[in-house]
């Protein structure tokens, strides 16, 4: 009984924040409206196909997605350009640096 009544509570407190809408605050308003448009009725199924084609629909047709689309794929290339670089300097120049301080060490100078 427990379910039941926590999910009538969170309907009536969501019931009462949309008749208050009206005369929400702008800040409000603008969660909502985010609220409802990632709350859509047309869902994917489970299975692969029905998701690729849920995905390039939702790219196709609204512009926001496709520019998260951009702003995520720009940062995955960044940290994989930032890891590729970080792997080939440390395989490139780490044995550079540890022969130079061995020749240092043994000429007893200081690196």
């Amino acid at each position: 009984m427990e379910v039941k009544e926590e999910l009538l509570n969170i309907l009536q407190k969501v019931w009462i924040k949309l008749q208050g809408l009206p005369q929400a605050h702008s800040l409000e308003l603008g969660g909502f409206l985010v609220i409802i448009l990632f709350v859509e009725q047309r869902s994917p199924a489970a299975w692969p196909e029905a998701w690729a084609e849920w995905f390039l629909h939702r790219v196709q047709q609204e512009p926001w997605a496709l520019g998260g689309v951009v702003v995520i794929g720009v940062f995955v290339l960044g940290t994989l350009s930032l890891a590729v670089f970080a792997l080939l300097y440390g395989c490139c120049c780490g044995p550079e640096r540890q022969k130079k301080r061995r020749r240092n060490k043994k000429k007893g100078g200081v690196i």
